[in-house]
């Protein structure tokens, strides 16, 4: 980096002042985390590229959607019904493998905010259609919705993956 040298010129660094103001655009506009913007620095040190060309280069552009990550979500719920039961019984920490599911699932892709924002109420949703679908009084219309949940999921899942 520029510290790694006293010669270091900035005038001569790759880090223009336009590709500064683009990295934290992209950041801004949450179309990449903290984490991504420390990696996409690096590499406009290293590569001398813009960095929207090392965003998608690498695709590390962000899933912001909500109704993407709410199917990811849902289908995570819905297949851990162990879980399930351990954060029903109080277990709060257990949000923390979800959370950590939803995020390996959309390939580290998915907005770390977003899935905060709209895991409780994909949470309840999913609790209560997974706990009528285990008391059996509504399984029926129960199991469509857990269905349509990993239908959309294999949705979201499937657009990550074509980047």
């Amino acid at each position: 980096m520029l510290n790694a040298s006293e010669d270091a010129d900035l005038a001569q660094s790759p880090l223009t002042p336009a590709r500064a103001v683009e990295l934290v655009k992209l950041l801004a506009e949450d179309a990449i985390s903290s984490k991504q913007a420390k990696q996409v620095f690096s590499a406009i040190m290293d590569e001398d590229k813009d960095p929207s060309v090392i965003v998608e280069e690498r695709g590390m552009k962000q899933v912001s959607d909500t109704g993407a990550i709410e199917a990811v979500v849902d289908a995570i719920i819905a297949a851990n019904p162990d879980e399930v039961a351990r954060y029903k019984e109080g277990n709060t920490k257990v949000i923390g493998f979800f959370v950590g599911q939803c995020m390996k699932e959309m390939r580290g892709q998915g907005n770390p905010k977003i899935i905060n924002s709209c895991w409780p109420r994909s949470w309840q949703n999913s609790v209560n259609a997974i706990a009528n679908v285990n008391e059996g009084p509504l399984m029926s219309g129960s199991s469509c919705v857990i269905g349509r949940a990993s239908n959309a999921s294999d949705d979201a899942r499937g657009s990550i993956r074509s980047k």
